[in-house]
């Protein structure tokens, strides 16, 4: 996969060609699908790291017109979640884990400029791409 490599606190990830990193603290960053001219997309995905610490599991209570993903491996990692209806917006919510190195991904699937899915081939190419480096 063509991209460039970010590197937080413990971990490091491709970001894709089309996608575009915002740090938004050492274990958390966003990414969002550049859509056309539009610098600023909707389509995104937040990465979030535990580092040593643990992560609950993501609760489906308050979520509408869920979907359990099959459970499905990209790279070093096999990943749980669900997609949902959250205040009208289509969202998706995986995880994985190996001890305490454990991610968790929420990703708004549906926007104006268009919509993305957790199997999209870059998607799934970023997540494989994930090495924990602590």
């Amino acid at each position: 996969m063509k991209g460039e490599i970010f590197y937080g606190a413990g971990y490091s990830i491709t970001v894709a060609d089309g996608w575009q990193a915002f740090p938004v603290s050492e274990r958390v960053l966003q990414l969002r699908k550049s859509v056309g001219n539009k610098e600023f997309s909707q389509l995104y995905m937040q990465l979030n790291y535990s580092g040593e610490a643990y992560m609950l599991t993501p609760s489906k209570y308050g979520y509408y017109d869920i979907t359990d993903y099959p459970c499905f491996t990209a790279g070093n990692f096999t990943w749980n979640g669900f997609s949902c209806d959250s205040m009208g917006f289509r969202v998706a919510m995986i995880w994985t884990g190996v001890g305490t190195h454990q991610f968790q991904i929420s990703a708004n699937l549906e926007a104006p400029e268009g919509k993305i899915d957790i199997f999209d081939e870059d998607i799934q190419a970023m997540l494989a791409s994930i090495i924990v480096t602590k």
